[in-house]
């Protein structure tokens, strides 16, 4: 056999026991999911469940920041056409609860390189700060400040959409989209500080208005919200498939 060949030939060995080597190198509490099982769904959604505990401080073996809190830069929306009509931006958000979330059921579609989700979250906590200007029903609303957003027992259904690529040879499978479709929410409590240029009177009056009208106020924060589940989403799994081999995460039973 001459050096190339033999070249050749361990290159093949090599790639053929890497997701022998990533698959010794998972946590122990990870379960892995083949593609081909008759219950590869429920798999997944035990395996998925499984990382709970474990993001508040991060998950080390699949470069998994802590995410309790998430922290986003900016999050926004443009004035609507409902009662409440506001221009929104959030910055310097904060958010805590997206690990406390309960994955009801999944299905794979891994021929298409999508995998769909239903969450239970008991409760999304956001602070940050604000600019607001608008309307909410007949009432103009502006101000400057610090925001605190509570969302009560939402079920968003939502889908890990992503594409394969091949690196030194060995397939994995990017994540490039979690949109996130939340449905409706329990409760919503909102507080904004230094509404109308600090005015506490018209303020304290406008956030007690804004809380009693908490459903029309949801309707105009869901593409908020939905950015927010959809990025804890993005930052909780992208790393994962980032970093473990397609082929490990999802083996075949024949493999």
């Amino acid at each position: 056999m001459t050096l190339s060949k033999s070249l050749v030939a361990l290159v093949a060995v090599a790639l053929a026991a890497l997701p022998t080597y990533y698959a010794k190198s998972l946590p122990s509490y990870f379960k892995v999911c083949e593609r081909d099982a008759d219950n590869f769904g429920e798999c997944i959604v035990e395996s998925v469940n499984a990382l709970r505990p474990h993001l508040d401080k991060g998950i080390r073996s699949f470069k998994i920041p802590p995410l309790n809190p998430l922290s986003l830069e900016e999050v926004s929306i443009d004035e609507g056409t409902g009662p409440v009509a506001i221009n929104l931006k959030l910055t310097k958000l904060r958010v805590k609860g997206g690990q406390d979330y309960k994955v009801n059921w999944v299905r794979p579609e891994l021929e298409n390189h999508k995998i769909h989700f239903s969450i239970d979250l008991p409760v999304l906590e956001m602070h940050g700060d604000y600019e607001m200007d608008g309307r909410a029903l007949v009432l103009p609303i502006k101000g400057k400040g610090v925001a605190d957003i509570i969302v009560y027992k939402i079920s968003p259904n939502a889908t890990l959409i992503g594409k394969p690529v091949m690196r030194d040879g060995v397939k994995y499978m990017e994540v490039e989209d979690f949109p996130v479709n939340i449905g409706p929410a329990s409760l919503v409590k909102l507080n904004f500080d230094n509404l109308f240029g600090g005015n506490k009177q018209l303020g304290d009056n406008m956030n007690r208005f804004l809380n009693s009208n908490w459903r029309e106020v949801m309707d105009e924060l869901r593409p908020i919200i939905e950015n927010v589940v959809s990025a804890f989403l993005i930052s909780a799994s992208q790393s994962i498939f980032n970093t473990v081999p397609f082929d490990t995460l999802f083996p075949l039973k024949s493999a």
